[in-house]
């Protein structure tokens, strides 16, 4: 069905209940129930009329259309999209995709081709009369999405977006002015009622579709599961950790009635429960925050190191993490400050984009480095040294300790640090166990104190420190397979101290695995829980063991 009138009579609400249009008309609907005005507040949506209508319409005749239509290029225009992937910058959520799979493409993908791609890879490869009607379509929904122009510009969008419609069927054929396409002669009339287009978009609603899926545990009372995660993750976001808490369970929703109940806002149910108990999300909540000020409180030793642990958890929970190489590897995250008596005096918890790190440092160094920046908050300057692994270390977060006079070294990726000009494995083998090759910023002729080292035993190992590298070799025993006998090696100083200093966390896992406390439960609250006590214990017990009596 093709709408070809651009100047019809409009409907109105007394109109549309009244069935006045027979043909348009094939039932009652039961919109007509609620005390709405159904022609203004039932609108063209943004999301499913122009990203998933007139825009991956216009995308399928530029790739399978008639010939006159087509793309001069279509091969060089999905190369181009491929190639602006690296530009995109993070807010974007979906990278772009080449035009041969645009029948799979989300509504994302196609707002972005809208707005943003799409004029730069259609120029040129466009006929000129089809990429001027396209622009139309792009200045027009540009001007509607700001907060501002969407007022002041509102009739200049709205006769770009009259034109858009009055040329598409000359160059498209009449018979493809469906009703997505005729809905943009109303869109800008809905702007004025409700605002820019994105205040009633469907998107933020279906991203919120996610949140309300993993909110349903079982299928019996899906209303009141949503309902009850909504009010923890509010009470979460304003820091309540009160315990007991009091909220009221819904149960039987009841239709809608005019006569009881005029706002569409406000849902009616049967029954009201009140029930006093004590949630295990704020129970653990105050456990942890109670340990950590308790561990905040010790004295910190000279060296400590940083590393990951876990806590077992198979479960289904969102910030659960995979860490190949861990005793177990599927559980949830902790980030440890732990000394090299094995004694913990600060930890994080991993929750995803929640966790509790400085939003800034994240941005500008990256998680592991920004785990660090909130640990070394209680270090006194020139007297802790700090190791960790290669996840946290960077070339910006050693300068940024040796500023503050906080010793640190930890092995590395060199990738993090501009691949400096380090001799391969291959190499240093032929030199024999023991081998090490040193690159520091005095050697390459600039001011500062960081210095990387590879050393070969087995294999290479990267380590940087902005505080000793090579330092005073020493010579150690390792075993030799190849003639079955102990050899002596050389090793640097800083591989030494590391080794002797970096294995804290590590070996307070291990302790805590001895005798972890077995529970049943499949709940992740109660295995944090658990946890807590596990992790306290062995404190006391290291704690205990450098008293000196």
């Amino acid at each position: 069905m093709a709408y070809l009138d651009l100047n019809a009579p409009l409907r109105s609400n007394q109109s549309f209940r009244d069935k006045q249009d027979s043909f348009y008309h094939k039932d009652s609907s039961p919109l007509e129930e609620f005390p709405i005005d159904i022609i203004s507040t039932v609108v063209l949506e943004y999301m499913h009329n122009i990203c998933l209508g007139v825009m991956k319409k216009l995308i399928v005749f530029w790739v399978k259309g008639k010939k006159p239509v087509r793309l001069v290029d279509p091969n060089a225009v999905s190369e181009e999209l491929i190639n602006l992937k690296c530009y995109l910058p993070s807010e974007f959520n979906r990278l772009p995709r080449s035009l041969e799979e645009c029948e799979h493409w989300k509504a994302t993908e196609f707002r972005t081709f809208l707005l943003y791609t799409g004029p730069i890879v259609l120029k040129g490869r466009l006929k000129k009369p089809l990429f001027k009607h396209f622009m139309l379509l792009n200045y027009a929904i540009r001007l509607l999405i700001s907060s501002e122009n969407c007022y002041t510009q509102n009739n200049l969008a709205k006769d770009m977006l009259k034109r858009f419609v009055q040329e598409y069927g000359s160059l498209y054929g009449e018979g493809y002015v469906g009703y997505n396409v005729h809905g943009l002669i109303h869109l800008a009339d809905f702007v004025l009622i409700h605002g820019h287009l994105d205040l009633f978009s469907a998107f933020k609603y279906e991203n919120y579709l996610q949140f309300l899926k993993k909110s349903c545990k079982n299928d019996r009372f899906p209303l009141q599961d949503a309902y009850n995660r909504i009010m923890e993750n509010i009470e979460i976001q304003i820091n309540k950790i009160i315990s007991p808490i009091i909220y009221p369970t819904l149960k039987r929703e009841s239709t809608f009635n005019t006569n009881s109940n005029n706002s569409l806002t406000e849902t009616m149910y049967e029954e009201v429960v009140l029930e006093k108990f004590l949630r295990l999300y704020f129970a653990h909540r105050a456990l942890y925050n109670y340990m950590k000020h308790r561990f905040n409180h010790l004295p910190i030793e000279r060296n400590i190191s940083i590393d990951e642990q876990m806590v077992p958890f198979k479960g289904k929970l969102a910030p659960k993490q995979y860490m190949r190489g861990k005793p177990h590897p599927w559980g949830i995250k902790l980030f440890i400050m732990c000394g090299s008596s094995r004694i913990v005096y600060d930890f994080i918890m991993f929750q995803g984009s929640s966790t509790e790190l400085d939003p800034v440092i994240q941005n500008l160094f990256g998680q592991g480095e920004a785990v660090v920046m909130k640990f070394i908050e209680r270090l006194e300057e020139n007297r802790h040294f700090l190791y960790f692994d290669n996840y946290f270390t960077s070339y910006n977060l050693l300068s940024v300790l040796a500023d503050r006079k906080i010793y640190a070294a930890g092995t590395i990726r060199v990738n993090r640090f501009a691949n400096p000009p380090l001799i391969t494995d291959k190499c240093l083998s032929k030199m024999g166990r023991g081998t090490s090759y040193e690159v520091s910023e005095i050697a390459q002729g600039q001011k500062g104190e960081i210095g990387l080292i590879k050393w070969f035993d087995n294999k290479g190992v990267n380590l940087g420190s902005n505080f000793i590298t090579s330092g005073e070799p020493e010579t150690i025993k390792r075993w030799d397979k190849k003639h079955k006998k102990f050899v002596d090696v050389e090793r640097p100083e800083v591989i030494g101290l590391y080794n002797k200093s970096m294995g804290g966390v590590d070996v307070h896992d291990q302790l805590v695995s001895f005798y972890r406390t077995f529970i049943k439960s499949r709940k992740w609250t109660l295995r944090l829980i658990a946890h807590a006590f596990d992790m306290a214990s062995v404190n006391i017990k290291k704690i205990f063991d450098t008293m000196q009596f």
